[in-house]
């Protein structure tokens, strides 16, 4: 529960089975640092047992040196070591990258890539998807004096994160304007895939709404149109993309939260959209639903009316042949 800088090791400390406080006999299963923490001080003490006359610091180099290295798919900034007891050789001493020079970066561990101009940095396999289970890091020169920008930027929310001055970005929330302080660390977990995303030196580049194209409409004619019913699905058809669509165009999960307006269209593994806008990370945004039966449930609402009436164009009658002449 415990991560960053100030952080030595790793050790075990999910569902453990620990002591338990009704009786001489009782266990109890918990998981936290305080069941981490009694894990490396039995190896330690085992490290005392081998070597009686050992200092504080001796015990500490020897809990590094027999640790497990990158073991920890996201330690977020913390030294990538996994206490181990066990016999074999100790772990290879972590190498450490040279760093670059001032107002430069480059990567120093995993598959992200540098392009040549040294201007920009992306994800691995860019613009294609990159993988699981993958990370890296960009080692910056200090003082950077720059600052960088998201040229593109899709990730698995909340699960895949690029990490800049212990800022974590995510889904399609990409770092803007900020000059790094400290390493940049990438960081995939085991499911799920997107695009990636493109680093570069330099403010973000504007992105500028299309201008639409002119629609010539012709004179209103009231015989011509008919009011839609109440419940047409007026947020039809479904996107194909695995997120919703945003009011401002982006896709993403939670359109309300990142300030993108509320859900515009659903996914299409849940194309339908309900009346109640209680769903996203933010619960402000109208929920997607697999079936209109699921809308009816939990308070939903059913589901979402159109909020404007929609013209329906009857067919232009043909005009019917000049009778012969007697």
């Amino acid at each position: 529960s415990n991560f960053g800088s100030c952080v030595d090791i790793f050790a075990p400390g999910e569902y453990i089975t620990s002591a338990g406080h009704r009786s001489d006999t009782d266990y109890a299963v918990e998981s936290g640092t305080s069941m981490a923490c009694p894990h490396v001080a039995g190896v330690a003490a085992l490290f005392l047992q081998q070597d009686p006359t050992a200092t504080a610091e001796e015990v500490a180099t020897r809990l590094r040196t027999r640790s497990t290295l990158d073991a920890i798919s996201d330690g977020c900034g913390s030294p990538n070591r996994l206490l181990y007891m066990g016999s074999g050789p100790d772990a290879t001493p972590m190498p450490t990258p040279v760093p670059p020079q001032s107002g430069h970066w480059q990567v120093t561990q995993g598959d992200c890539v540098m392009e040549a101009s040294g201007n920009c940095v992306t994800s691995p396999n860019y613009p294609n998807n990159y993988g699981n289970k993958q990370d890296c890091r960009i080692s910056v020169g200090f003082p950077f004096g720059t600052t960088i920008s998201a040229q593109d930027f899709n990730t698995e929310e909340r699960y895949d994160k690029l990490v800049v001055n212990a800022q974590k970005f995510h889904g399609t929330n990409g770092p803007a304007n900020v000059e790094p302080t400290t390493d940049i660390r990438w960081t995939a977990d085991h499911s799920s895939v997107d695009k990636g995303w493109r680093l570069c030196k330099g403010a973000a580049i504007p992105t500028a709404p299309p201008t639409p194209s002119p629609t010539a409409f012709p004179t209103p004619n009231p015989d011509l149109f008919a009011t839609a019913p109440p419940d047409t699905p007026c947020w039809m058809p479904a996107t194909p993309a695995e997120k919703p669509l945003c009011e401002d165009e982006t896709f993403s999960w939670n359109c309300a939260g990142e300030n993108k307006g509320n859900r515009k269209v659903c996914p299409s593994k849940y194309p339908y959209m309900c009346a109640a806008s209680t769903c996203g990370g933010s619960g402000k945004d109208y929920c997607c639903e697999g079936s209109k039966q699921d809308c009816d449930k939990d308070n939903k609402g059913g589901l979402r009316p159109c909020t404007a009436p929609v013209p329906m164009v009857q067919p232009t009658p043909v005009p019917m042949p000049a009778p012969p002449p007697p």
